[in-house]
């Protein structure tokens, strides 16, 4: 086995929030962990787009990491353009001696414009670990349906047009492509016994999700946007028969039992 160097940081990862504004300051994190045997107390940590372009550093200057541990370094951008772009942390410390561990993969992002409102529904229990809802990809075909209130959705009487989801993620396979639906319905309601009839929903969308490799998201434009008038709100996804299973994990809650009738699954 090789030894290990005596100076050697390790970008792990990007996480945060994978929808911001345009023009709007947003905060991600970067992973790193000391793969070298000499503690590191100061180094700093970049985000850069696909050409390289700095969106912002950060300075980490807290406990020593010892060989092994790892720390989270928080760093705040402002998206200057819209669309879908990727971006990476990069991790620099004096007398690194690999520079082929310094970048992380990359994390997708999809700026949204201005007049775009959003909401991150997850809590602080949320884990990437979930491979239930919204959608099994180790079964030849799922469905789940979800009851998200009003609170979850920037509170009651918010009503606004819905054009479109994101689903947090991480697959070791790169490009799998499977078919979808999702469908919608308002409702006064906070759980359910069984599934509702499609006749009771209306669909949002039908066809193909695309997921690439990592810990990341993906977002689905609706084919039709949904209106939502500020009750709860039902969202059920199904998974249309494919035999070509993958693990996929999501970024989700596990309901508890008291709970167990706002997330229904097979």
């Amino acid at each position: 086995l090789d030894e290990p160097n005596a100076v050697d940081m390790q970008a792990v990862k990007v996480s945060g929030y994978f929808a911001p504004i345009i023009n709007t300051e947003t905060t991600s994190t970067v992973t790193v962990k000391n793969q070298g045997t000499t503690p590191a107390t100061t180094f700093k940590v970049k985000l850069i787009d696909s050409e390289n372009n700095q969106l912002g550093i950060g300075t980490y200057s807290g406990t020593a990491l010892n060989y092994g541990e790892q720390a989270e370094v928080e760093i705040t951008w402002t998206p200057a353009t819209g669309g879908s772009f990727g971006i990476r942390g990069v991790v620099e410390i004096d007398g690194d001696s690999n520079s082929n561990n310094n970048t992380t993969p990359v994390y997708n992002v999809l700026v949204q414009p201005e007049e775009v409102v959003s909401y991150d529904i997850k809590d602080e229990e949320a884990t990437m670990s979930w491979q239930m809802l919204p959608l099994n990809h180790n079964a030849i075909s799922s469905a789940s349906q979800v009851v998200y209130t009003a609170e979850e959705l920037g509170g009651a009487d918010n009503a606004v047009w819905l054009s479109g989801v994101f689903y947090q993620y991480e697959s070791i396979d790169i490009d799998y492509t499977t078919s979808v639906r999702i469908l919608m319905a308002n409702t006064e309601k906070d759980s359910y016994e069984t599934f509702l009839p499609s006749a009771d929903l209306k669909e949002v969308y039908s066809g193909n999700i695309t997921y690439k490799g990592g810990e990341t998201s993906v977002y689905v434009a609706f084919s039709k946007p949904f209106y939502y008038t500020g009750n709860n709100l039902v969202v059920t996804n199904v998974r249309s028969y494919n035999t070509n299973l993958k693990d996929i994990k999501f970024m989700a809650t596990a309901p508890e039992d008291s709970d167990v009738e706002r997330s229904l699954y097979y």
